[in-house]
């Protein structure tokens, strides 16, 4: 189903609740025999709380504005250049302020996603021997995800044929799936390289950790600091800067700076900003600064980047 305002709000939530959309669907189209199905909605809003909404997979993200998506115990303030993930079961709100966002969000239907993840991980012969698909535990961590060339590549596609036949779709959806698994590898990897014996404490170390790459995220053009690092992951200065490095293989400086000169070489080519404001909006307070930085970064001053752009 492809939507372009969101649906009444007490029909969704007695569905949801019960997992049943059988019947029809807003649009017309008939709901699936059990759980969620699959929903993209694009949605130019403003003035929008929707609380507390037990949801499939779903993926949330802008393509202008900001939505604030409450998971978890996290409240995520989503740009446009990132989105956030919310597990099967999991309850969300989804807030919209007073200034205009258009929104993109997809709800990945439950049985869909069912077997396209285990298409993903199992081999020929488990699937043709497979009686019934067992449900998958996906387990993403709810905190920004930066949205790659690739990931905003598919969310346009999907976009464009949202209306046309299910089978691109079906091609599209199955991509971003494959994606966002291989971007949960990654999540695991980094817990795993952690000097913690307990899985437990490995998992929750890279939540906190995700508390200050998320407010990294969200404030591009902030100053940051070790310390206000630290405090926001709850963690002591010394122990955040140990965590970061084995996860990340990196400083938090150098992870701050490889994410700032990725936004300005993003600004640089979909853009005609000044060098200057682009700085400015990637946290440097002088132009000289910034230029500096991206020769040292990436051999060319932000310049002549652009110019051979």
């Amino acid at each position: 189903m492809f939507a372009t305002r969101f649906p009444d709000l007490n029909w969704l939530k007695e569905q949801a609740e019960r997992r049943s959309f059988r019947g029809r669907l807003p649009d017309g189209s008939p709901g699936p025999p059990a759980g969620w199905p699959t929903v993209i909605l694009n949605v130019e809003t403003q003035n929008i709380y929707r609380d507390n909404i037990p949801g499939p997979l779903s993926l949330f993200s802008n393509w202008s504005g900001q939505s604030t998506i409450t998971a978890g115990r996290q409240r995520l303030a989503v740009p446009d250049d990132c989105f956030v993930i919310t597990n099967p079961g999991q309850r969300y709100t989804l807030e919209v302020g007073n200034r205009k966002a258009e929104t993109l969000n997809i709800h990945f239907g439950e049985l869909w996603a069912a077997e396209a993840f285990n298409g993903m991980k199992q081999t020929h012969d488990q699937l043709l021997d497979q009686a019934k698909l067992k449900e998958s535990q996906f387990g993403f961590y709810n905190k920004l995800f930066r949205k790659t060339n690739e990931v905003s590549l598919i969310l346009r596609q999907l976009q464009h044929h949202a209306n046309g036949g299910s089978f691109r779709r079906d091609e599209l959806l199955v991509n971003l799936l494959e994606l966002l698994v291989a971007e949960q590898q990654r999540d695991y990897k980094r817990a795993d390289t952690l000097a913690a014996v307990k899985g437990s404490t490995r998992k929750e170390i890279m939540r906190r950790i995700y508390l200050a790459t998320d407010h990294v995220f969200a404030r591009p053009e902030g100053t940051h600091s070790l310390d206000e690092l630290a405090r926001i992951s709850m963690l002591s200065k010394f122990h955040f800067l140990r965590a970061f490095k084995e996860a990340f293989n990196k400083t938090p400086h150098q992870f701050i700076t490889e994410f700032r000169m990725e936004r300005a070489i993003d600004l640089l080519t979909r853009t005609n900003l000044e060098v200057a404001e682009i700085g400015r909006k990637v946290g440097f307070d002088t132009a000289s600064t910034f230029s500096r930085t991206f020769r040292n970064v990436t051999g060319r001053y932000p310049t002549q980047f652009r110019s051979r752009k």
